[in-house]
């Protein structure tokens, strides 16, 4: 007979209204599914999209706590979005290969943070909880 880990204390457990909504926009599939996969277990409400096209209207029904996009290139869709993120202040975090994403998308919103996907996964987990965190005295009234 063997018994289930147990997960009492997992964060994937926590009300959905606790949960900070995520939007991956990447174009690789495999990295769009871990990266689902990775931020759910971790407590995150998580959507992804191939490109920022399909992003449209995301600001007007749920905007988003965070999004983590791959910037590398350029597009008018890509600059239109980066606009509206910046608009509903909205971080960005530009998940790229190289150093440093594309210096047109980062130069089109302040404030975009990068980390190269050989930074792990455990380094953007911690700037992503950095990013969504209630302020300590917020956290203190909900206790």
């Amino acid at each position: 007979m063997s018994s289930a880990p147990k997960r009492d204390g997992h964060s994937a457990l926590r009300s959905l209204d606790d949960r900070p909504f995520v939007l991956v926009i990447h174009r690789s599939p495999t990295i769009r599914h871990a990266l689902l996969i990775t931020l759910d277990l971790d407590g995150f409400d998580v959507l992804t999209m191939e490109d920022h096209s399909e992003a449209g209207d995301i600001f007007a029904y749920a905007p988003p706590s965070v999004i983590i996009a791959d910037l590398a290139g350029a597009s008018v869709a890509q600059s239109e979005f980066l606009r509206r993120a910046q608009s509903a202040h909205v971080p960005v975090i530009a998940f790229d290969e190289r150093a440093a994403a594309s210096t047109h998308a980062a130069e089109m919103v302040t404030g975009v943070q990068h980390i190269r996907r050989q930074d792990g996964v455990s380094h953007l987990l911690d700037v992503l909880h950095e990013i969504t965190e209630p302020p300590l005295a917020l956290r203190a009234n909900r206790a």
